[in-house]
């Protein structure tokens, strides 16, 4: 099968269900079901599906691409700016739900300083040193709106080695 028909193929399912996610009484219906956290993620991927070829071809128009050559292994000229779809997603999703709670304040204002960092690298590259730094303050701004990550369950030796 050819990329454009899938392509097509996938458009004809994805659009439907974005449309369908839209109605009012549908993000509803998952909140009084308690699965909320399902349609946050389904409507999410729709968004990043739909804005991956947007900004792929925005990338090939403005010429923000990966060049071939020394140590990479692709032969093809690859389009960048892949972040910039997964942000639109990420910040569709949090107006579209709105929910604001401080650590979700947090986590967009840090999502959105990396991002922006992202985004010159991909057009103009950057110093490691330089991203690392603004990494660390995205990280601090994180965490002082309350932002904490758990890896161990909470138990007694989950909170010991914590």
């Amino acid at each position: 099968m050819e990329t454009k028909q899938i392509i097509r193929i996938y458009s004809f399912i994805i659009f439907p269900l974005l449309v369908f996610l839209l109605i009012p009484g549908v993000q509803k219906s998952f909140q009084s079901n308690h699965f909320l956290w399902l349609y946050i993620l389904i409507f999410s991927y729709i968004i990043a599906n739909v804005a991956t070829p947007v900004v792929r071809a925005i990338a090939a128009r403005f010429n923000v691409v990966d060049k071939p050559g020394g140590r990479k292994i692709h032969s093809n000229a690859t389009p960048l700016m892949g972040g910039a779809a997964i942000y639109t997603a990420f910040a569709i999703t949090i107006i579209h739900n709105d929910v604001y709670s401080l650590e979700l304040k947090g986590v967009a204002i840090g999502a959105t300083i990396v991002f922006i960092m992202g985004l010159i690298d991909d057009i103009k590259s950057l110093p490691a040193t330089l991203k690392l730094a603004v990494q660390i303050i995205a990280t601090f701004i994180m965490i002082r709106c309350g932002v904490v990550a758990d890896f161990l369950p909470n138990t007694w030796w989950g909170y010991l080695f914590e």
